[in-house]
């Protein structure tokens, strides 16, 4: 568990621990928690979101929908399975990406490696709930205020939601996580480093283009 804190000032460190005895369920746990309890604390600014969102719905369209409170609940719900999905997607992408560059891949070590390079996607979370905190309930007027501008899509003003979620993708949270996952396949794969970050920016733009376009369908783009 300590590996999570330690992976920040000891990053080779750890994944050598990971190499020898790859670890996933205590601290993909541990994350898990740290996520759900974020999740938790914007449920207000959901529900203001998608009641939003509803706000143009016809009465009898209102009736075959649930209320924008059972929705926010909903989502809290199924959160830690989300997470889960996108640590074992993430971790196939590795794998794939490692096999085709260097031979040979472990899908369990890799799956390890990105729970610890997860660490800073929580990180990047938890500041975007404080900017949110900050701004208050009454500042959300759509669902694109849900998602804070803190990446490129800070000097983006144009209306893709694909773009602006894209953009947003990377900010120097996602560029630390792609670093140490770079790192980490580096380490227990014995890959130059440079094979290491080539195949952690792969997988990461890979599924940020998959994200951002699920994030178009639910709306989600660009904010000043």
């Amino acid at each position: 568990m300590l590996d999570l804190l330690r992976v920040f000032s000891e990053p080779a460190m750890v994944f050598d621990r990971v190499r020898e005895q790859p670890r996933v369920l205590a601290p993909a746990a541990a994350l898990v928690v740290v996520a759900f309890g974020v999740a938790v604390s914007l449920r207000p600014f959901y529900e203001a979101g998608l009641q939003t969102a509803m706000s143009h719905l016809t009465p009898q369209q209102l009736e075959r929908v649930p209320s924008a409170a059972t929705q926010a609940t909903i989502g809290l719900v199924l959160f830690p399975l989300n997470v889960v999905v996108m640590l074992l997607v993430g971790a196939l992408l590795l794998w794939v990406n490692v096999s085709l560059l260097s031979g040979d891949a472990r899908y369990g070590t890799l799956l390890s490696v990105l729970v610890y390079a997860f660490v800073s996607f929580v990180l990047f979370a938890v500041v975007s709930a404080a900017v949110l905190w900050l701004r208050g309930v009454a500042s959300v007027t759509s669902m694109d205020d849900l998602r804070p501008a803190l990446g490129l899509d800070l000097l983006y003003d144009g209306d893709s939601p694909f773009l602006g979620a894209l953009l947003n993708s990377v900010n120097p949270f996602s560029v630390y996580g792609v670093w140490l996952a770079g790192l980490g396949v580096a380490v227990t794969h014995r890959t130059s480093r440079a094979t290491g970050y080539t195949t952690a920016a792969i997988s990461y733009l890979v599924g940020s283009l998959v994200l951002s376009a699920f994030a178009s369908l639910q709306g989600g783009g660009a904010r000043n």
